[in-house]
């Protein structure tokens, strides 16, 4: 083993010791200026010479590790592409989408065009899978080009970014290029990743045409035997395949900084224009053979010709001091000498820092990843390993440094790391193995990445190799099959649900419009499975021409995003020729990248028994109602005249006995206008006079009618600014509505809000346009709703506390009402409330239908 380097500050000595010897010389120098002029000049000369090829020697190393360094990390980038592969039986096209746009290969790797899975398809399977694609959602795909005939098609089926220019690579067969198919050939019967010759990818265009190639990694069907290249090519899955751009690639690893060298790569290893795949400077370069160096290297069994060319900036660099020192002569020389010398010196105590400063930073780094690293040489023996490989293997680098392996690692580990190695020296390749350490805290899984490693001339001189643990990824992938294993146990108990509840299932493909409905959906209507065919048209001509419309505007206001669901009450005919009543319910569940629907799903429930009732409970209430409202008229006339004195001064506690009576009755001819009210709305019968009003002058005449009644509670209604709040400008805003039935409902919100205020409060009432409708809002600063009241807030007869709202005097019809009033003329009804804070109800009306946008057709 060689002596550890002498320590800084030994270095720092022998160079103070060097520098008092060297000023002797300089003035001995100095006075035989005319006899030394030309032997120092000669030394300058070739110390320069010698700095400058040491320098240019550094650049080459650092350019070949940087490409060298890159390429292995998209090795390692589209080797994960295998492994999600290999740890599923299935990938979609889906879970491909997320893996690549999780890793943001245009910024994380720019160069790479794309990421591709390449399956090889039979002949007398290719219509079956064309279909299968085109069943996807991509009605014109094909496997291009169709010509010649062949035994085996290939065909690029997964392309990720799926956008652009890589849209040009779907359906491609990459075998039908004999560039691409010798990568692919090698890569399938070595089952080793592969890189192709330089090629011009199908993405390119006139627009910044440049040469590429591809990457092939393998992938085969699990538990099939690959002895050979004919079981291999027999039981081929898939092909990984990243696409790159040769100039963007180069980019991305050196920027666009101005360097002091050029770069050229050729291509098969050989140095002619016809070869050239990369040129940093656009053309051949010439220069001194001192700065060119010419590097074959391998990459994934192609091999690359690097080509390093010092550039103008590097001449210049390296004779300035030479330039100055030719301008100065004589005596002037040997001062010109001194500080190019002392210069020297500086340089050198710089270099020392810094390569010391760099060895440390080297190792610091190595020893704060959480992957174990060893180097060891030809012959097995170790040259370095970091802190992670100390820790998994409990031994120290100082003392492992010069050891056997057989020294250091346990003997399970011999065979495997001897067979590793000998692979590794014989074919100059990268091996990827998966290694298990057991250890008292229990046994931990690492995938090793071994590497050779070649001196400057392209000579294995020893491996790498780095291991990560992936015991955590082994875990999740256990995991993940528990949890689909899981999950096809549930989509089997909520088939099994469903099937059981009754309800029938329905699901639109709005691409074929083809309609599918479950068995039990078409039982209901009275019809066996096969006697309803699937067209979208057979389920609109059953629907009841009085639901037709409603219908359809539910349907658009889903399909244009405007709602969170479809749900509607409809008739649809049955087979008997007769009418059912179906609550119909349904969610978009997939859109195409422009937003449009593509797929819906949804159940059929029958209420027609519920809607039977309804019936008979509207009748019920309809004739109560009309049977209380004439004696209970008669009977607060009556109280009311009392209560007047019509009758004589009552003694004061029958007057307050009357004047109780009085309001109750009151509450109870409210109560029962309510109920005419809303069984008029249920059944359709509640007349809407429809005329174009100003929507600013009703929210006045609210305002006016309904100020008395708050000023009972001591609390004001102010209207915000309409004018202000209209678009900003000083335009009215109209309606086409029913203005008593507006003003009704305004005034169960003004009241309500007034109600439930705190004394001296002020409630708002404000309006706004939005899109092709205008809201109006109503907010107070009272109590708010309580949480658990509000899903029923719109109920009939519902109230949020049964003390305090009976003192309020409500009838719990109020907001039920509002809430049909509103509908029934085309419009939506809701609020947000803090408990502690305040409510705001609003509600939405549309604009007149020229101002609004025509809806889409049902079957669009």
């Amino acid at each position: 083993m060689k002596d550890l380097p002498p320590s800084f500050e030994a270095i720092q000595t022998s160079a103070r010791r060097k520098g008092y010897s060297r000023s002797y010389a300089y003035r001995l120098i100095f006075l035989c200026s005319v006899v030394l002029t030309a032997v120092a000049w000669n030394y300058a000369d070739q110390h320069l010479h010698d700095l400058a090829q040491e320098r240019f020697e550094r650049r080459v190393n650092s350019t070949r590790d940087a490409v060298l360094t890159r390429m292995q990390q998209y090795q390692q980038f589209l080797n994960g592409g295998v492994g999600l592969f290999v740890g599923s039986s299935h990938v979609s096209r889906q879970e491909w989408h997320d893996f690549v746009e999780n890793a943001n290969i245009e910024q994380n790797f720019p160069g790479l065009q794309n990421m591709a899975v390449d399956f090889p398809i039979r002949a007398q399977d290719k219509a079956a899978h064309i279909a299968s694609v085109r069943a996807e959602g991509f009605p014109n795909y094909t496997i291009i080009p169709e010509q010649p005939a062949r035994e085996v098609y290939h065909s690029l089926v997964y392309v990720e970014p799926f956008s652009g220019r890589n849209l040009r690579a779907f359906g491609f067969d990459m075998y039908t290029n004999p560039i691409r198919r010798e990568a692919m050939d090698r890569a399938i019967d070595l089952g080793m990743p592969s890189m192709s010759a330089a090629v011009k990818l199908v993405q390119e265009n006139t627009q910044d045409a440049q040469y590429g190639f591809i990457f092939c990694y393998p992938v085969f069907h699990q538990r099939a035997s690959l002895n050979s290249a004919d079981e291999r090519r027999k039981n081929l899955r898939a092909l990984i395949c990243g696409a790159f751009r040769m100039k963007d690639l180069m980019r991305g690893i050196f920027g666009t900084a101005i360097s002091d060298v050029d770069l050229e790569i050729f291509d098969s290893g050989a140095s002619n224009l016809d070869s050239s795949l990369y040129s940093s400077v656009g053309a051949m370069t010439v220069a001194h053979s001192d700065y060119r160096r010419e590097l074959t290297t391998e990459i994934g069994g192609h091999k690359w010709l690097l080509r390093v060319t010092a550039n103008q900036n590097f001449l210049k660099a390296a004779g300035k001091t030479q330039s100055i020192l030719i301008a100065i002569g004589g005596i002037l020389f040997n001062l010109g000498l001194f500080f190019a010398l002392s210069t020297a010196k500086r340089r050198e105590e710089d270099a020392i820092v810094r390569n010391e400063h760099n060895s440390n930073l080297f190792k610091s780094v190595m020893d704060c990843t959480t992957s174990f690293i060893h180097v060891r040489n030809t012959q097995g023996r170790y040259l370095y390993v970091n802190k992670e490989y100390e820790s998994v293997f409990e031994c120290r680098n100082e003392l492992v440094c010069g050891k056997h392996y057989t020294e250091v690692l346990p003997e399970y580990f011999w065979a495997t790391v001897r067979e590793n190695d000998k692979i590794i020296l014989q074919s100059g390749a990268t091996l990827r193995t998966e290694t298990i350490v057991h250890k008292e805290s229990g046994s931990r899984v690492y995938l090793v990445i071994r590497s050779p490693l070649f001196d400057s001339a392209g000579r294995i001189i020893g491996t790498c190799g780095v291991g990560m643990d992936i015991s955590p990824i082994k875990q999740l992938e256990q995991e993940k099959e528990a949890a689909f294993e899981s999950l096809r146990l549930s989509e089997e108990r909520w088939a099994f649900a469903i099937e059981g509840s009754g309800d029938g299932v329905w699901d639109w493909n709005l691409i074929t419009n083809k309609v599918k409905l479950s068995v039990r959906g078409k039982e209901m209507l009275g019809y066996a499975d096969s006697e309803i065919d699937d067209e979208v048209t057979e389920w609109e001509h059953r629907i009841h021409p009085d639901d037709r419309e409603n219908v359809r505007r539910e349907m658009n206001a889903h399909l244009h995003s405007a709602s969170k669901g479809f749900a509607v009450e409809l008739r649809l005919l049955c087979k008997d020729g007769s009418y059912k009543w179906i609550y119909d319910r349904g969610l978009i569940v997939k859109r195409d990248e422009q937003g449009r629907a593509v797929r819906m799903v949804g159940t059929m429930v029958d209420i027609s028994k519920r809607k039977e009732i309804d019936r008979i409970k509207a009748e019920f209430i309809s004739t109560v109602s009309h049977e209380l409202r004439t004696p209970v008229t008669s009977i607060r006339g009556a109280l009311g005249l009392l209560e007047n004195g019509v009758m004589g001064q009552l003694e004061p506690k029958v007057m307050e006995l009357v004047k109780v009576a009085n309001r109750n009755s009151q509450r109870l001819i409210t109560l029962v206008n309510d109920i005419l009210d809303m069984e008029k709305l249920l059944s359709g019968k509640m007349a809407m006079n429809i005329s174009r009003v100003s929507l600013r002058v009703l929210l006045q005449q609210a305002i006016d009618e309904n100020a008395a009644y708050a000023a009972g509670f001591s609390v004001k209604i102010n209207l915000v600014d309409c004018l202000e709040s209209v678009d900003g400008g000083d335009e009215d805003c109209h309606i086409d509505a029913d203005p008593d039935r507006v003003k009704q409902v305004l005034a169960n919100l003004l009241s309500n809000a007034a109600k439930f205020s705190h004394a001296g409060d002020v409630v708002l009432l404000s309006l706004r346009k939005q899109e092709n409708q205008v809201v109006v809002y109503v907010e107070d600063h009272g109590s708010g709703i309580p949480l658990d009241f509000q899903p029923r807030i719109f109920e009939a007869f519902a109230q949020a506390d049964c003390t305090d709202t009976r003192q309020q005097g409500s009838t719990g019809l109020g907001l039920n009402i509002s809430k049909k009033l509103i509908e029934q003329m085309g419009g939506e009804i809701g609020f947000t409330s803090e408990v502690g804070k305040g409510t705001c109800f609003w509600f939405a009306l549309p604009l007149p239908r020229n101002d609004a946008p025509q809806d889409a057709d049902l079957t669009q």
